[in-house]
């Protein structure tokens, strides 16, 4: 055919019993998004870590805020976004109907697991009066598109929502990472916008972790 293929990950896959999957722009995901309500809820909620209470008094959080933690590294921001992710939420639904999600590169993911029951948020295998499940969302990096990563997140959404489950709070760990370990992702201006936009169109509260140290 005398043309160069695309390297990487496609903008779409093709799967036996799937069909074809289309991993849209950000700008595609962002026009589909635009007519969807932001949402606007005046819940207070808690944070998820005894101590920095402190730092956000009961009532300074409320459902509808976007959180976000900076900071260099070795500062102990996973380990308060685990606490944050794994917090029951006051909702009147079973343990079982709500569960976290941790969203992170391969690596971010084994170092999470690993921080998850060593600060106690799992104990044994079992859930604490006050934590809920945590399902971690695995992020290939190289040369994938944006699309993939936020259609990725979308298919968890999804997952839950047909068994019933409510997804109440979702972490986003070292987004700065992606960009560095992603080719496609570091040239779409409007990546980020477009992710933090598009998780602030569901219930869950959102909080993104980013690494100044690391930032252009």
């Amino acid at each position: 055919r005398l043309q160069r293929e695309q390297r990487g990950r496609h903008p779409l896959s093709i799967k036996s019993g799937h069909g074809i999957n289309i991993f849209p722009s950000s700008a595609a995901v962002m026009a589909r998004i635009r007519d969807r309500s932001q949402r606007r809820n005046l819940e207070k909620i808690v944070f998820g870590i005894d101590s920095f209470e402190d730092v956000f008094p009961s009532g300074s959080l409320l459902r509808s805020d976007t959180i976000v933690i900076d900071g260099p590294t070795n500062t102990f921001k996973s380990i308060l976004a685990l606490g944050f992710v794994s917090q029951r939420e006051a909702m009147e639904l079973p343990v079982t109907a709500k569960v976290g999600l941790y969203v992170g590169t391969r690596d971010a993911i084994e170092k999470a697991k690993e921080l998850i029951y060593k600060y106690g948020f799992y104990s044994e295998g079992r859930l604490g009066e006050d934590r809920q499940h945590v399902d971690f969302v695995d992020i290939a990096t190289g040369f994938v598109q944006p699309g993939y990563i936020i259609n990725k997140i979308d298919d968890y959404y999804v997952h839950y929502q047909r068994r019933g489950i409510v997804v109440s709070r979702i972490v986003i760990d070292d987004i700065v990472s992606w960009e560095q370990a992603c080719p496609f992702v570091e040239s779409d201006e409007t990546f980020g916008e477009t992710l933090v936009n598009y998780l602030r169109t569901h219930a869950a509260v959102p909080l993104l972790v980013l690494n100044s140290a690391q930032q252009r």
